[in-house]
């Protein structure tokens, strides 16, 4: 640790004395990574040109301003793309891809002073992905007197393939909600009421792609007497198409891992509460 001693003169001119300074500097940097959502996902073609822009990393300080950043790729990727140091860009180095193959890639960023900060993964699939919702948490409280028709929450997916999404409940007890299909917004389809009985509504929303026949499906599983919680599912409902027509990589944002498994997302859970007062 730096020592050093200061003398301070007194106003007067005549005393002094001596202070002793002790300086430490935090071993890490201040940072955190300002990509939304996490897990971080990319999707690029398996026939993509060299540099071809796939994903963008960003980062900033806990207090939320922005501050210069170097990214370093530690590991992963099996030279089949590069992180620019400096914008933190993640690029194709035109080494061929194989298809339906997902590329995991280790990065860590450094603030100015080359303190280490916090190790992101970025997992690039080569080929299709299925539509995810963008959303980890909803909440909301449905007044009795909200209009029939008028929005009270927005649901909404990503396509990777930069498809039209279409968006329809598959859930949806009592028929009390519906949902605008490409917009993804949630109204009443009449009047709550909170001494009708049920105050607590489950809901499951499926976004697909009909170019495509790629579906991203919220269900739930878990139930609680306040709130209950969906996870991110998504399945392929039809037969993929050839991987060669897959569209240009979606540079931004990053959406949710594992998004042509049928497993849930570990981190990705989604909790909806529904509650009339």
């Amino acid at each position: 640790m730096p020592m050093c001693l200061q003398r301070i003169d007194l106003t007067n001119g005549d005393d002094w004395y001596l202070c002793r300074l002790a300086l430490s500097m935090p071993s890490q940097a201040d940072l955190q990574w300002a990509m939304y959502p996490s897990p971080y996902l990319a999707a690029v073609g398996p026939d993509a040109s060299p540099g071809l822009l796939v994903y963008r990393l960003s980062a900033r300080q806990r207090d939320g301003t922005q501050r210069n950043a170097q990214f370093i790729l530690l590991e992963g990727g099996e030279e089949c793309f590069q992180v620019d140091r400096s914008s933190g860009e993640v690029r194709t180095t035109g080494r061929p891809l194989t298809p339906s193959r997902e590329y995991l890639l280790r990065v860590q960023v450094l603030d100015g002073l080359g303190r280490k900060g916090p190790v992101a993964s970025v997992a690039i699939l080569a080929g299709f992905r299925a539509p995810q919702f963008t959303n980890f948490t909803y909440n909301l409280k449905v007044a009795e007197n909200t209009p029939v028709g008028q929005a009270v929450a927005m649901v909404q997916a990503i396509s990777f393939q930069r498809k039209s999404l279409a968006y329809m409940l598959l859930v949806n007890p009592g028929n009390l909600f519906s949902i605008h299909q490409e917009s993804g917004a949630l109204s009443l389809t009449r009047p709550v009421d909170y001494e009708g009985g049920h105050t607590l509504h489950s809901l499951q929303v499926r976004a697909s792609e009909p170019d495509t026949g790629l579906s991203g499906v919220a269900e739930p599983f878990e139930f609680a007497t306040h709130l209950f919680r969906w996870a991110h599912y998504s399945r392929c409902h039809a037969m993929t198409p050839p991987l060669g027509l897959v569209g240009p990589a979606l540079a931004q944002p990053p959406w949710p891992r594992h998004a042509q498994s049928d497993r849930p997302v570990g981190s990705g859970r989604a909790s909806f509460s529904c509650l009339n007062y």
